[in-house]
């Protein structure tokens, strides 16, 4: 996430100005560590940004479209991702001690 936008809990009636609006934007969750939404002139998309587990290069997920799935739909997708990639992590490690 860029150090320089702040970040704030995601709703429902934020997504919905966010596409009312013509301009691009990004909100990100307080909550969420990553998850964020992305207005630009043409649709609006909830992404998540993470660090691959084993690499630690930085990637960025669409979840999916603001006006075809629910902001609860979408922070639960990224809930999920991020538990997976917390899981793969220390896959990670347990496989990295046991092979030295």
């Amino acid at each position: 996430m860029p150090a320089n936008i702040q970040r704030h809990r995601l709703c429902q009636t934020q997504v919905r100005r966010l596409l009312d609006s013509d301009k691009w934007s990004e909100i990100w969750d307080a909550e969420l560590t990553g998850f964020h939404i992305r207005k630009t002139s043409k649709s609006a998309s909830y992404r998540l940004s993470y660090r691959h587990p084993t690499t630690r290069k930085c990637h960025v997920m669409t979840l999916g479209r603001a006006d075809q799935i629910s902001l609860l739909e979408a922070r639960e997708a990224a809930a999920r991702t991020v538990s997976m990639l917390a899981s793969q992590a220390m896959n990670h490690k347990v496989d990295t001690v046991l092979n030295q």
